[in-house]
C-alpha cells in the first residue's frame, strides 16, 4: 500500500480552518488506516509549495499533491471518499 500524503493549509483563529482539522483527524482516527501522512502547510514557509498546488484560499486540503477542497469544510463522507480514493494509488 503506497503512503498517502494528506497537506492541509489553515490558520489559527480561522473557523473554517479548525473545522477543517478537526473533521480530518475524526475521519482519519476512523479510518484507521497508518499508511497515511499529514502535513500542515504554513501561510508563510511553505509559500512555494502552496503556489505549486495552486491554493489560492484557507482553509485547502490536498491529497497526494491533488487540491480536493478550496475554502469550505468538507462532510465526513466526502473526506472519507477521497482519502479512501487515493488509498493504493
Amino acid at each position: 500500500m503506497e503512503k498517502v500524503i494528506i497537506e492541509i493549509l489553515d490558520s489559527e483563529g480561522c473557523a473554517k480552518c479548525v473545522g477543517l482539522r478537526e473533521r480530518l483527524y475524526t475521519v482519519l482516527n476512523q479510518l484507521g488506516y497508518d499508511n497515511i501522512e499529514v502535513r500542515h502547510l504554513d501561510l508563510f514557509e511553505d509559500q512555494e509549495r502552496i503556489v505549486e498546488l495552486g491554493i489560492y484560499t484557507s482553509p485547502a486540503l490536498a491529497v497526494n499533491g491533488r487540491v480536493y477542497f478550496l475554502g469550505i469544510v468538507p462532510s465526513e463522507k466526502s473526506l472519507k471518499e477521497v482519502i479512501t480514493d487515493n488509498i493504493g494509488d
